[in-house]
């Protein structure tokens, strides 16, 4: 049986952990949210390993975490996860494959990074002549970076996860089938400070990932520069009186939409939008030890039994970035599938990538903000204006209206290249999802019924001074730490009977 496990999720703005231990359901003893100190990271980078593990240890001891076990997350440019498509082969013959894919769709060289992989099941598709694998690649250096935050903490490390496998776990293979039948397609949207992850999941099974860079930071910085306020200010304002108010969303939404230019992918007469780097991910063994690839995660702290690959004298045409040699004991266990069989252009596009327009490199910055409001600026506190909420939702509504476009438009990519397997829902999690009237406002925009989900609704909260209203207010921050606390306390999502 499992062990009390600790789930750890390091994001740019908060630090979330979640304690829990093996039951049915299983139980959750401990939760604990703190922010993260800036000055450990740059650019979402750890450049302080001591420091930013010495707040990961302060927050432990706050929670009342008891548990030494942890399983964590990484995520950001340093890691590449994606589903390749490869004609079918034995799986003694996939291990030298790989190794010339790493080659093929990784940025970086293949001495300086460590890797997994996990060919995916489906049992509709066993006949098909092609196969799809996950492949999973980290900078060497990253890992390692993170493995010194844990070992400050006082944690033991038994495996690192992704955030979609994560999600995916708290949300899809921890539900009962009444709930969420195996054949069911969903959309999760998890919104957090710096970026938000878009997956899309097929039977249970990651089919389709994509981060992108708008989330609470930009809506934030929205507001202070329409309303000529601080950053901490305007996050005030965006947590005390943000809303969607949907009576002026539409025509927001009309301005924004034609002002982006937004294009209509279910006709072929578009082009594939260029997605940038997606959105990492990663897959699973089950308790019985044979490969599943849909909760666990590749760098596995516990499995010795992978054979490291060969890379010989290969190298990618790219320059090495900087990082530390190969070390350290990570082994890889089994991860989690996503199937792709088109790559849209531009994405992975690592030997000769073309150089981002100033709109695509940032896209907030194309946005025209409304005209800012005559207040006082910086130096003292400002009165707030008495239609403030008002105020708050035109500032952020060009940014709320280029979020909606893009989750529209991975959807309808992922329609164009599944016809016949419609999306059931969108789920939304992360610190943005519980603003008001965002859930209806996306449903509007991206015509697919849309909730906030409830990564707390599978388990047992038994947390000491957590009162429910309050369990129920910081949920949605947790799915992706509930789901790394999860990940040997669940068998893995049942199989379709296709």
């Amino acid at each position: 049986m499992a062990a009390p496990t600790v789930g750890l999720d390091i994001g740019s703005n908060l630090i979330k952990v979640v304690e829990m231990r093996p039951g049915n359901p299983p139980i959750i003893t401990a939760v604990g949210i703190a922010p993260t100190p800036l000055e450990a990271l740059d650019n979402g980078t750890i450049v302080d390993p001591q420091l930013l593990g010495q707040h990961v240890k302060a927050l432990l001891k706050e929670a009342g975490v008891s548990s030494h076990r942890c399983v964590s997350s990484v995520s950001g440019q340093a890691l590449v996860v994606r589903v390749i498509e490869l004609p079918r082969v034995a799986p003694n013959e996939l291990q030298d494959q790989m190794k010339w894919e790493v080659e093929k769709h990784v940025p970086f060289a293949a001495s300086e990074v460590i890797m997994d992989y996990q060919a995916i099941d489906r049992p509709a598709e066993a006949e098909s002549q092609n196969m799809e694998v996950l492949l999973a690649v980290a900078q060497q250096e990253m890992i390692d970076r993170h493995v010194d935050v844990l070992r400050a903490a006082g944690l033991k490390p038994s495996a690192i996860d992704v955030e979609p496998l994560a999600v995916c776990r708290s949300l899809l293979d921890s539900a009962d089938e009444t709930t969420v039948p195996p054949d069911t397609t969903v959309a999760i949207v998890n919104i957090g400070a710096s970026t938000t992850d878009i997956a899309i999941y097929r039977d249970r099974l990651l089919a389709f990932p994509r981060t992108l860079s708008i989330a609470g930071n930009q809506l934030t910085e929205a507001i202070a520069r329409a309303m000529g306020v601080e950053i901490a200010q305007a996050d005030e304002y965006k947590r005390e009186h943000g809303e969607v108010l949907m009576d002026q969303a539409y025509q927001q939404t009309q301005y924004g939409a034609e002002d982006m230019g937004f294009h209509d992918f279910s006709s072929s007469a578009f082009p594939m939008p260029d997605f940038g780097t997606p959105s990492p991910f990663t897959p699973p063994p089950s308790t019985d030890g044979s490969p599943h690839p849909s909760g666990r995660m590749p760098f596995d702290f516990q499995s010795q039994d992978a054979p490291p690959l060969d890379y010989g004298a290969a190298a990618p045409p790219v320059p090495p970035a900087a990082a530390s040699p190969p070390s350290g004991p990570f082994d890889f266990s089994t991860g989690a599938p996503q199937p792709q069989e088109q790559t849209p252009p531009g994405e992975f596009s690592f030997a000769a990538p073309a150089p981002p327009s100033e709109e695509e490199d940032s896209p907030s910055a194309a946005l025209t903000a409304p005209p800012a409001l005559d207040l006082p600026a910086a130096s003292g506190p400002t009165e707030p204006p008495s239609d403030l909420k008002i105020h708050v939702f035109n500032a952020m509504a060009p940014v709320l209206t280029e979020l909606s476009q893009e989750v529209r438009r991975s959807i309808e990519y992922f329609r164009g290249k599944y016809p016949d397997t419609p999306i059931s829902e969108l789920w939304l999690v992360g610190g943005t999802a519980k603003m008001p009237n965002l859930a209806p406002y996306i449903e509007q925009e991206v015509g697919v019924p849309t909730r906030v989900a409830d990564p707390f609704k599978t388990s047992q909260v038994s947390v000491k001074d957590l009162a429910p209203d309050e369990a129920a207010d910081i949920s949605s921050f947790c799915a992706v730490a509930v789901g790394l606390a999860q990940r040997d306390m669940l068998a893995g999502p049942p199989r379709s009977k296709k």
